[in-house]
């Protein structure tokens, strides 16, 4: 199964070489931790956080394999992409239309984008 990083969008699929991915846990503590640190309101056991945000202290190290240790919290590169930034037009990707509600909800979004910008854009003509 494909795993996509909630926080940076990075992909199973990509091929970064030591990169492994951390299903949120159920139990609705620990959950709610990694979502207060990652910045994002809530997220389901079936999402998931790649290690890029993990400091190397937050593994151990076995049999040349490496363990979230039980109690770590990503802690690194947590900057979020926001969902509704006016930046974002060109930032779509396949993964924004998988579901018809994130297909509606990112049409709408691109939409009130370009809306944006072409009102930004008639501002700054009327300043020339």
């Amino acid at each position: 199964m494909v795993r996509i990083c909630i926080v940076c969008r990075v992909s199973s699929k990509d091929n970064i070489e030591n990169v492994s991915f951390h299903l949120f846990t159920k139990n609705e503590i620990k959950r709610h931790k990694w979502c207060d640190a990652l910045g994002i309101s809530r997220a389901t056991p079936n999402q998931s956080v790649c290690s890029i945000h993990f400091s190397p202290g937050s593994y151990n190290f076995s049999n040349s394999r490496k363990m979230l240790k039980p109690f770590a919290v990503p802690s690194l590169c947590l900057k979020k992409k926001r969902i509704y930034n006016t930046c974002r037009i060109g930032d779509f990707t396949s993964f924004d239309f998988g579901t018809p509600k994130r297909s509606s909800k990112n049409l709408i979004v691109g939409k009130n984008i370009v809306q944006n910008l072409r009102r930004k854009k008639q501002k700054f003509k009327s300043k020339k």
